[in-house]
């Protein structure tokens, strides 16, 4: 009888120290995992926020690609508008140094 009273005073205390080096794991496990979570959450706030600023770029770089857009055109209309004048140089020139060669000539002769 004094056997099996020393056999279960010893499987309680090791069932104590076994539930001891549990919940002191749980809690060590739990603490970590709550630490990492902050980290997390503190992340995902810095990169919301980043997120957000560079949307912000995105949509000023689009206004200001439009306001680009826009003397782009302006300036390609002022080429095509002055286009006619550079051309007649191009296509008469030809056509002038032949007529004034032939005026020289006949002034020589």
């Amino acid at each position: 009888l004094g056997l099996i009273r020393e056999d279960i005073l010893k499987d309680i205390a090791k069932a104590e120290a076994e539930e001891t080096a549990a919940v002191a794991l749980y809690e060590k496990t739990k603490t970590a995992l709550e630490t990492e979570r902050s980290d997390l959450e503190k992340s995902i706030s810095v990169m919301s926020a980043e997120k957000a600023d560079a949307e912000q770029d995105v949509e000023d770089n689009k206004g200001s690609r439009a306001t680009k857009q826009g003397e782009l055109e302006v300036l390609m209309k002022k080429i095509k508008d002055a286009e006619p004048g550079c051309a007649f140089f191009q296509i008469n020139y030809p056509l002038r140094v032949r007529n004034r060669q032939i005026e020289i000539d006949g002034l020589t002769k």
